[in-house]
């Protein structure tokens, strides 16, 4: 299990990540980290850690196409290709032929999150999220953004931002843990 948040001010969009790998009762924390920059697209993985190394390493990432009317058509290609490969190498996942894998994806400023069913989700504003951790990891940021009096504000970085929703999640979810690892990139 894992969290893997993403947050963007509109100049900077940053995606993090626990270190933790669940299997049964079985906790491994992983040397590799579950978030990478392909391009100029921001990429993290929960689930299956066979199929997050096929989406990482096998595949490029979304992209737009000229007549493209939006990035969801980049991403629902993306989408059909990784489960295309998937498929061509007939490798059960989790014991299943059906990929258990979510994938964060920050995009052109926003985050999307495509599902092990091929399914895409966009998330509303500055804040995406996908693990078990991804939940606790929303909430934590989307509590320091908001408005508050005056004398209170105090001006957060992405990257601090993303890292205190991963502080979170591992707070009040025995599923996630460090050391966290982060990827970001200016827009």
């Amino acid at each position: 299990m894992t969290a893997i948040v993403g947050y963007t001010d509109g100049a900077t969009m940053v995606v993090g990540a626990d270190s933790l790998s669940t299997s049964g009762c079985e906790a491994i924390v992983l040397p590799d980290p579950k978030v990478w920059r392909a391009g100029d697209v921001l990429m993290g993985g929960s689930g299956s850690l066979r199929a997050l190394q096929v989406a990482r390493y096998g595949l490029c990432a979304p992209s737009a196409r000229s007549g493209d009317v939006g990035p969801m058509e980049g991403l629902y290609r993306w989408a059909n290709d990784y489960r295309n490969m998937l498929h061509t190498l007939r490798t059960p996942v989790d014991g299943k032929d059906d990929p258990a894998l979510y994938v964060l994806i920050g995009w052109r400023g926003a985050f999307y999150e495509v599902q092990g069913s091929g399914g895409i989700v966009s998330f509303p504003g500055a804040i995406g999220a996908t693990g078990c951790g991804g939940p606790e990891a929303r909430a934590a940021i989307w509590a320091l953004i908001q408005p508050l009096p005056s004398a209170y504000v105090v001006g957060f970085a992405p990257r601090l931002l993303v890292q205190r929703g991963l502080e979170a999640a591992a707070a009040f979810n025995t599923h996630v843990r460090g050391p966290f690892h982060y990827v970001e990139m200016a827009l």
